[in-house]
């Protein structure tokens, strides 16, 4: 047995180990190109993701990625929507099945330049992750515009929200979005509830209101400084005070001045002159005996005379014809008186 194993027979066999393994190398490589060259022919449903995994398996679907012969979004699709156990690379053979693919046993000649590869049947289940969704009752308002979807799976954009929204939420997502009372799907963390924006309103400028003027106050919200609002501020009024008065007379108005604590402005509201009161008659001058008297009425209020009337003298016959009668009757006595004495002188 020494003999048959001399130095020389052992580096012969050393070198034939090293053939042999070259020519499972090239193989493998030649096996390898055929993959890739499936993968670019391959339309059948699911072909594609087939090969990505054959590569995933035999741990070279970085390099396959690194010089363009996969593209990412092709790897990462198929990532997203099945995955396989690793096996030793193989052939791949035409899938049984949408869920389940089967490899069959490859054989070749050796001597003509091929190898022998044998996989075991395996099963690879492609998983879709199951989204939940999780009952929610009330008001959020989005803080920046906001893609609406119509499935939970954010696959087809329907439409679109702006930033200050209110939105009806009914239910929350596993994957982290909202369902509309619509039946629309949105990103939750581009929303906060309606308290919070409410607290989130944050003055940054102010007008203030005069008697006459409305002013204004500006807010932005904490949550989108971009978002404003401006509130009204009613005008306020004027508070006005008495500061002068007059009182009327009976023959003059009286005034009431009002005069506005805030702004100065003043009106003047008048009352009307109240008028005379009359009195009862009252003799200022009594009357005699050949002379009239007189009597007045005055206003109780001011004591302005309104009324003057004479009052009558209290002999009845005025003073003229008393002395015409007083003269008549001296002019009969000096007539009788000489008539008399004309008699006696005879």
């Amino acid at each position: 047995m020494k003999k048959f194993l001399t130095k020389k027979r052992c580096g012969a066999m050393k070198n034939a180990a090293f053939v042999l393994l070259a020519c499972v190398l090239c193989i493998g490589t030649i096996g390898l190109a055929e993959s890739v060259s499936s993968l670019r022919s391959d339309t059948r449903p699911g072909g594609c993701d087939d090969m990505i995994e054959v590569l995933r398996d035999a741990g070279v679907l970085d390099e396959a990625i690194a010089d363009g012969t996969v593209s990412p979004e092709a790897a990462a699709e198929a990532g997203a929507t099945g995955s396989g156990n690793a096996t030793t690379p193989s052939t791949p053979t035409e899938s049984s099945s949408s869920s389940n693919e089967s490899v069959a046993p490859a054989t070749t000649n050796a001597s003509s330049g091929s190898a022998t590869t044998t996989t075991s049947k395996q099963e690879k289940k492609k998983t879709e992750v199951t989204i939940t969704e999780t009952e929610v009752s009330g008001k959020f308002v989005t803080t920046t515009a906001v893609d609406l979807y119509d499935t939970n799976k954010k696959s087809n954009k329907v439409s679109a929200l702006d930033a200050g929204t209110i939105v009806s939420v009914t239910a929350e997502t596993s994957n982290g979005l909202f369902k509309t009372e619509d039946g629309y799907y949105f990103d939750k963390t581009k929303c906060v509830t309606a308290d919070e924006w409410e607290a989130g309103w944050q003055e940054t400028e102010r007008t203030d209101a005069t008697c006459t003027d409305a002013g204004y106050v500006t807010y932005n919200n904490a949550n989108n400084t971009e978002i404003t609002k401006t509130e009204e501020i009613p005008a306020l009024g004027h508070a006005y005070d008495v500061t002068d008065t007059k009182e009327p007379t009976c023959t003059e108005k009286g005034s009431t001045t009002y005069t506005c604590g805030r702004c100065g402005d003043t009106y003047i509201e008048e009352t009307d002159a109240l008028g005379h009161q009359e009195g009862d008659w009252c003799v200022t001058k009594e009357p005699g005996l050949f002379s009239e008297g007189e009597k007045v009425i005055k206003c109780t209020v001011c004591d302005e005379v309104l009324k003057t009337e004479s009052v009558e003298q209290t002999f009845p016959l005025p003073l003229p014809a008393v002395v015409v009668i007083g003269v008549a009757i001296i002019a009969l006595v000096v007539g009788v008186v000489v008539v008399l004495r004309k008699k006696r002188i005879r």
